[in-house]
C-alpha cells in the first residue's frame, strides 16, 4: 500500500484504491460498556487507514471494518473540544479509539466514517 500524505483534501475528493494513510498518536483497544477501561494500547505504530468501503485500524492487532460492521461513532471527550474518536462495531465487544490531535482532520475523518454509515 503507498502511504497517501494525509490532508484535508484528499478526504474531500475521492479516496484512491491504496486509501488513505492517516498516522495517529496511538489507539486504544477497549472493552464494549466499560468506558476508559482499556485492553490494550498501540504507540508504537499506529494509523489508520481509509478506504471506500471499509477502514483498517492497526491497534495491538490490526483489524478491517467494513462501515457496515460500525454500530457507533463518538468524540472523545466530547465535540466541542475532540481529541480522540472512539469506533463502537456491531457484534463486538471491542472498541478502538484513536487519538489525533489535529482537531480539523479528526472532525473530517468523523464526518467521512459517518457519511459512509448512513450509506452502508
Amino acid at each position: 500500500m503507498n502511504r497517501v500524505p494525509q490532508t484535508l483534501e484528499l478526504l474531500n475528493s475521492d479516496i484512491p484504491g491504496e486509501g488513505i494513510h492517516v498516522e495517529v498518536m496511538e489507539i486504544i483497544t477497549g472493552f464494549k460498556g466499560l468506558g476508559s477501561i482499556e485492553m490494550a494500547r498501540n504507540r508504537l505504530d499506529p494509523y489508520i487507514d481509509l478506504f471506500s468501503n471499509q477502514i483498517r485500524i492497526n491497534a495491538y492487532k490490526q483489524v478491517l471494518v467494513s462501515y457496515g460492521q460500525v454500530e457507533r461513532l463518538v468524540f472523545l471527550p466530547n465535540k466541542h473540544s475532540p481529541y480522540a474518536i472512539r469506533v463502537y462495531l456491531k457484534q463486538s465487544k471491542y472498541t478502538y479509539s484513536f487519538t489525533i490531535l489535529d482537531q480539523d482532520l479528526l472532525v473530517k475523518i468523523f464526518d467521512y466514517i459517518s457519511a459512509r454509515l448512513i450509506t452502508s
